[in-house]
């Protein structure tokens, strides 16, 4: 029994690898097939179109009115969007910035809407690879919860099919495929991140917020390979009130990401002024940095010197904040005012 098992497996190791019909299609069809299928691919997604269920049109947003066609009834227009990971891996937001308006419009757009979909991508390996790298392909993926392999609950999204609440813990299999992240200010920031305790319970840590600002940044150092592009953005209050020590978290994290990504090409740091804002507030610090245009020895000492002085920068800046409609001057507390 044991020799017909051994001779099994060396069979099935000297077999050679023959790929099928769909891995042998050019790259244009296969993602053509999977528009079809419904999979949101190259950051594009095919949605009916809101001015008219004929419209055979692709959306651009600058057209008053669009030209229809009735000979197809159920024809989709092209709309692009932004993955924005909020409550589970699972569900995402689909962003459209809207020329003609200058408004932005959010619609809910989750990868397991089908089910159909969702089961041709376990038929095998390579459908499940090639569908992912085509949907996060330059393609940028905003997170506005802390990353990490524990799972982290949040009270207030509670579960609508099952009793308790939602538990985020992203998969590092996903991860392998992302080429560009974004993590917001509201990574450590409220009760929001701070569950199962209570809003009056958790007390807004400063130097919290960009610890698990700084964890974020070294999980993704560790599970995505091919990232070329990386942004976040702090707080400025959370930098402004912690004590300079705290802010060495970050720079340990870039060099970390530097040494774990070597695809890395443009890392960014916008800085949000307000506690709570819109999408519009984040500011540019200074130039963004080029781990490519520096020697691969020099990096890690680089990223942490360019970091370490666009945090100080941007702590220095005399920000305001809008709260209950009253504007308030953003200054580092004092040490009578902490002693009382």
């Amino acid at each position: 029994m044991s020799q017909r098992l051994n001779q099994y497996h060396q069979n099935r190791h000297d077999r050679q690898y023959c790929p099928s019909r769909l891995e042998m299609l050019p790259l244009e069809i296969r993602q053509e097939i999977y528009h079809y299928l419904g999979f949101p691919i190259l950051g594009h997604w095919w949605a009916p179109c809101n001015v008219h269920e004929s419209c055979s049109e692709s959306e651009d947003w600058e057209a008053t009115a669009h030209v229809t066609n009735h000979l197809y009834s159920e024809s989709k227009a092209l709309r692009k969007f932004v993955l924005e990971f909020t409550e589970s891996r699972d569900t995402v937001f689909q962003w459209k910035v809207a020329r003609l308006t200058k408004s932005h419009m959010k619609h809910l757009l989750s990868l397991s809407y089908a089910y159909g979909c969702r089961a041709i991508m376990y038929v095998n390996k390579f459908i499940y690879a090639d569908i992912h790298t085509m949907i996060y392909h330059n393609t940028p993926v905003i997170f506005n919860f802390q990353l990490s392999n524990k799972a982290i609950h949040r009270r207030n999204w509670p579960h609508e099919d099952e009793h308790g609440f939602v538990v985020m813990s992203p998969s590092p299999w996903e991860f392998q495929f992302m080429t560009d992240i974004i993590l917001t200010g509201n990574i450590g920031q409220g009760y929001e991140a701070e569950m199962p305790h209570g809003e009056t319970v958790v007390r807004k840590w400063h130097r919290g917020r960009i610890v698990k600002l700084a964890l974020s940044i070294r999980y993704i150092a560790r599970h995505c390979l091919y990232l070329r592009r990386l942004t976040f953005k702090p707080l400025q209050i959370a930098l402004k009130n912690a004590k300079l020590s705290a802010l060495d978290a970050i720079p340990f994290a870039l060099r970390e990401l530097v040494r774990g990504c070597q695809r890395l090409q443009i890392v960014n740091i916008r800085h949000n002024e307000r506690e709570r804002f819109g999408s519009g507030d984040a500011r540019a610090s200074k130039a963004a940095f080029k781990p490519q245009s520096i020697p691969e020895y020099l990096r890690e000492d680089a990223i942490a010197e360019w970091a370490r002085e666009a945090l100080l920068d941007i702590r220095k800046l005399d920000g305001t904040f809008t709260w209950r409609g009253y504007a308030t001057t953003i200054k580092p507390f004092s040490k009578a005012k902490r002693r009382a």
